[in-house]
């Protein structure tokens, strides 16, 4: 007797590093992205998406658990995953499907059990000075070896802080790895009696930015190359700490060529990657596997390439670092390019994959379901009119169209009108004329930080006679 197949849909993530909400050819025609593009044609592009945290690992670790970085236990980059916490990889393991991932994680050093049958994990995003003490450490090291290719002099060379130019085959790079690695699990590896998982996570855009000298710099015009709206000046009425080159070029020292030329081998990086999902997404459409598999393309933080006089990212809640692009193509009919202005994070990618799974979320996490958000379907605990944010020491909210960013323990943040402001140049943080907006801000603000305490609407006392009072 025939076993029927499992009917729930296959999942694919696709995931890159560093890439800004404008880095898509669908809404910034600087860009060439013509495989993204054809995805968010057939799906939902949500124009407002936000990371919880603009560094790589609490970014991650945020998406993997489907809880806040504060909540999870990821704080900042060098904390890691405690060993109680559970991925929503895992419970779709547990929950009947084949998972797996090729390329970055950044899970760091924690023992917690990732979720993975399969597993190909590509952390670094460049080769060593010298191959050979590196060799079994991940399969693009050993595939560099195998070639011939001794260490990074023979990949790329440096031209200014934080950009390189590529200058050998482009199938040694990382992110060409990646995506060729991916496709030939989805070839060979995949379950055909089961649905699967796959998480394909990128290195790039990553700095620093090598896709100068790629193919794909050629698809480009320097002289239409899109340039930053903002500059060092509007630095000065911002707090102290941004002033300062950690994690970021010197603000200020980069000349407009410079970055130019940043912006270009960031955005070639991005083409590249974008060809490598053409080709997964001509594979799954070959395959008649399209139609039947989820598909979430998301970043997990931007990069200011330019914006304040700066290249990298930084401990703030710029929009250039905190927005990132989401696509969202769901398994069966597509959503038509609908073009989304909900508020949406990394927090909504774990239920929005358990309910395509048809497995129950845990009751505390605060995302939602994207499928119910592309369908305005859309329901609390989240409200749909604000967005929560954090990194370090400092907390963000962004209602309709203003935002603050709570600095702890310090007189001084920042508050916007991102209506008369998107590019963040005014901060009206101490302006008399904003006190009210601000302090309202600033109790909505507290309300969301008390949203993520553990219980936090428990009762008093649930058996006294009358009841407890609601508070």
């Amino acid at each position: 007797m025939a076993v029927m197949r499992d009917q729930r849909p296959n999942i694919l993530i696709l995931m890159t590093d560093e890439q800004r909400f404008d880095q898509l050819g669908c809404i910034n025609p600087s860009l060439h992205t013509p495989n993204l593009d054809r995805l968010a044609a057939d799906g939902v592009l949500f124009e407002n998406t936000y990371t919880t945290n603009p560094s790589c690992v609490p970014a991650r670790a945020s998406l993997m658990t489907g809880q806040y970085p504060s909540q999870c236990g990821v704080p900042t980059y060098v904390t890691y995953l405690p060993d109680h916490e559970k991925t929503f990889m895992t419970r779709l393991r547990d929950g009947g499907y084949t998972t797996a991932v090729v390329g970055k994680q950044h899970f760091g050093p924690t023992a917690i059990d990732k979720g993975y049958d399969y597993e190909e994990i590509i952390d670094p995003h460049f080769a060593p000075d010298n191959l050979a003490e590196h060799l079994g450490e991940n399969s693009w090291f050993d595939y560099l070896a195998a070639n011939g290719v001794s260490g990074l002099n023979d990949l790329a060379e440096p031209l200014f802080p934080f950009v390189q130019r590529w200058k050998a085959d482009p199938g040694f790079h990382i992110d060409t790895h990646i995506g060729q690695q991916t496709l030939r699990w989805l070839r060979e590896d995949r379950p055909h009696d089961k649905p699967w998982f796959m998480f394909s996570s990128f290195s790039g855009p990553h700095m620093p930015f090598d896709g100068l000298g790629l193919p794909h710099e050629r698809w480009y015009d320097d002289t239409e190359i899109d340039m930053p709206q903002t500059t060092v000046e509007d630095l000065k009425n911002k707090p102290p700490h941004q002033m300062v080159a950690h994690g970021t070029t010197e603000p200020g020292a980069l000349s407009d060529e410079q970055i130019r030329q940043a912006r270009l081998s960031s955005h070639a990086n991005v083409s590249l990657i974008d060809e490598q999902i053409g080709r997964m997404i001509d594979y799954l459409k070959a395959e008649d596997l399209y139609d039947q598999t989820l598909i979430l393309f998301i970043s997990d933080h931007g990069d200011y390439l330019g914006d304040f006089g700066k290249l990298g990212k930084s401990q703030c809640l710029a929009e250039v670092l905190i927005r990132i692009p989401l696509i969202y193509k769901p398994a069966g009919p597509t959503a038509a390019g609908v073009h989304h202005s909900a508020f949406v994070n990394l927090v909504d990618i774990a239920p929005t994959c358990m309910a395509a799974a048809k497995l129950d979320r845990p009751g505390e996490w605060l995302g939602r379901d994207l499928a119910d958000v592309a369908s305005n379907d859309d329901r609390p605990p989240a409200q749909p009119d604000r967005i929560y944010m954090e990194v370090g020491r400092i907390r963000g909210l962004r209602v309709g169209d203003w935002k603050i960013s709570h600095y702890f323990e310090r007189d001084y943040g920042e508050l916007y009108d991102l209506a008369s402001d998107p590019w963040e140049k005014n901060n009206l943080w101490a302006s008399p004329q904003h006190f009210a907006k601000r302090e309202s801000m600033r109790a909505m603000l507290l309300d969301e930080v008390m949203r993520l305490s553990p219980r936090h609407k428990a009762p008093w006392n649930d058996q006294s006679d009358p009841p407890s009072p609601e508070i």
